[in-house]
């Protein structure tokens, strides 16, 4: 049965849960999952009905940001309760950059250690203001802060390259062909088997009019396009039923493949 229903972190009811991590699957190759996560044993004080479903932090810079900016595209978010937390300049250990508005957010560790709760997946769709000197430690201590969040599941979204220049007349192309090359070394190296490479560079290269002059931060069609690429990922990896078919009309894959290797639906068809 499809666990349905959206919580968004607004309406959460007053409900707790405990969750604490449960065995990991097989090693999960480069950029392809392994088995199904189990979610980690959850204990309610308040019953509710349906079953729990999968509580997910997005964590994020302004590419995910444009989920906020768009907020309809998150009607596509579904099969999970989420926290969307992501803020333009954010980096993921050093210290963020100024945003265009002139304010410097928190860091991706500190909105992951400062997130209320637990919960059962995690979502990194940060990096875009990083270097690659750093990744591959800044990448572990990302990883061991949310498994202290209890994530039995980590969704790391790679890295699109840009196609136009920064505000300092550079792109930062270079770092983000060696970080994607780290991703993929890292869930090779089998010491991250709750760890999954969701291939957004690939996944979306058919779809560049998701996307601005810059070829990274979204249009409107992009921000749907990214909430139901993350809401198709999270219900594979907990052998859950899509949350859409991938054309109007047609059957609902149950348990969910992975999007990666598709080619991505007509959104705009899809959600209306």
């Amino acid at each position: 049965m499809r666990r349905g229903g959206l919580i968004a972190l607004a309406s959460w009811t007053a409900a707790v849960l405990l969750c604490a991590s449960t065995a990991f699957g097989d090693i999960i190759a480069a950029g392809v999952a392994g088995a199904p996560a189990t979610r980690g044993t959850s204990v309610q004080l308040t019953p509710t009905l349906p079953p729990p479903i999968p509580r997910v932090l997005l964590i994020g810079d302004s590419s995910l940001e444009g989920m906020k900016f768009y907020s309809s595209s998150q009607r596509a978010l579904a099969g999970m309760s989420y926290v969307l937390d992501a803020e333009s300049c954010r980096r993921l250990i050093r210290p963020s950059c100024h945003s265009l508005v002139g304010n410097v957010p928190n860091t991706a560790l500190e909105a992951i250690q400062g997130a209320p709760g637990f919960f059962d997946a995690v979502v990194i769709g940060t990096g875009y203001n990083e270097g690659s000197a750093e990744f591959s430690s800044d990448f572990n201590q990302i990883v061991a802060a949310a498994r202290a969040k209890g994530a039995v599941r980590i969704l790391w979204m790679n890295y699109r390259l840009r196609d136009g220049l920064t505000r300092g007349g550079t792109d930062n192309n270079g770092s983000y062909v060696a970080n994607n090359a780290t991703l993929l070394q890292k869930v090779a190296s089998g010491a991250f088997p709750d760890v999954t490479i969701a291939n957004w560079r690939d996944y979306t290269e058919p779809v560049r009019n998701w996307f601005v002059s810059d070829g990274i931060h979204y249009q409107p069609v992009g921000a749907l396009g990214a909430a139901d690429y993350l809401s198709r990922w999270i219900a594979s990896l907990f052998s859950e039923p899509c949350p859409k078919p991938m054309t109007v009309g047609g059957p609902i894959d149950d348990p969910c493949t992975p999007p990666d290797g598709h080619a991505p639906p007509d959104v705009n068809a899809l959600y209306g």
